[in-house]
């Protein structure tokens, strides 16, 4: 469990905030889906909503942490 720099409460897990972008065909009547990429992940405290950390190796060393 680690402990959230932000708040003091103590977890086993983040919430993992991602954005993505997903491409779609349009033929000016329906949307088709073609694809779709992950931008970038945020890495946030469950109680508080606060941001830890942008790295998943960062997040995974948080998690580690007794």
């Amino acid at each position: 469990m680690f402990k959230c720099a932000n708040c003091g409460k103590e977890f086993n897990y983040l919430y993992a905030h991602a954005t993505e972008y997903n491409t779609y065909l349009f033929d000016g009547e329906n949307y088709e889906w073609r694809d779709a990429y992950t931008a970038e992940i945020e890495y946030a405290c469950p109680e508080c909503g606060g941001t830890l950390t942008m790295n998943e190796e960062e997040a995974r060393r948080l998690l580690k942490q007794a």
